[in-house]
């Protein structure tokens, strides 16, 4: 557990500072090479009756592992005080690929496969009840398309239920 967090905390340190580095390099600039090439790895020729992969030299991603990543990045983000942060790091989550990120807008109808309820806000008119007043933290759809992680909702009510 304690090799998880270590990985997760340079993660979160790694993340901004790529964006940043996205963010000012223009059209005008080109990545600086480096003197030296790296090694390119070696190619290992697939096992007897194995499939074969069109790129065998590119590692296997395992979407599994990639929705657990995503929910522990967006545990620590649940936690965070910074705005701007918060939402570089989700805008981060969304670039994995086969992560599906579960953002409702106010005003959507809550949905109890998709949203948890959390927090229950007097609805300003009658047509609000039973809507999303705010989300509370974001949740996530795996590679299928399921739900592993509901977002956690603010959801309009009546007051007093």
């Amino acid at each position: 557990m304690k090799t998880l967090w270590s990985s997760l905390v340079l993660l979160l340190a790694a993340v901004p500072t790529v964006l940043w580095r996205r963010h000012c390099r223009g059209p005008h600039q080109r990545p600086v090479s480096p003197a030296v090439p790296p090694p390119s790895p070696p190619v290992v020729p697939p096992a007897p009756g194995a499939g074969t992969d069109p790129d065998p030299v590119r590692p296997v991603r395992s979407p599994e592992l990639d929705a657990r990543v995503a929910a522990a990045v967006l545990d620590v983000v649940a936690a965070m005080t910074s705005v701007e942060l918060r939402r570089r790091l989700i805008e981060a989550v969304a670039l994995l690929p086969d992560i599906g990120l579960v953002d409702p807008a106010p005003g959507t109808v809550f949905d109890p496969e998709r949203h948890a309820w959390a927090e229950t806000r007097p609805a300003p008119e009658a047509v609000d009840r039973d809507t999303v007043a705010v989300t509370l933290s974001v949740g996530l759809t795996d590679h299928l398309g399921r739900v592993v992680r509901p977002a956690r909702v603010a959801v309009y009510d009546q007051e007093g239920e």
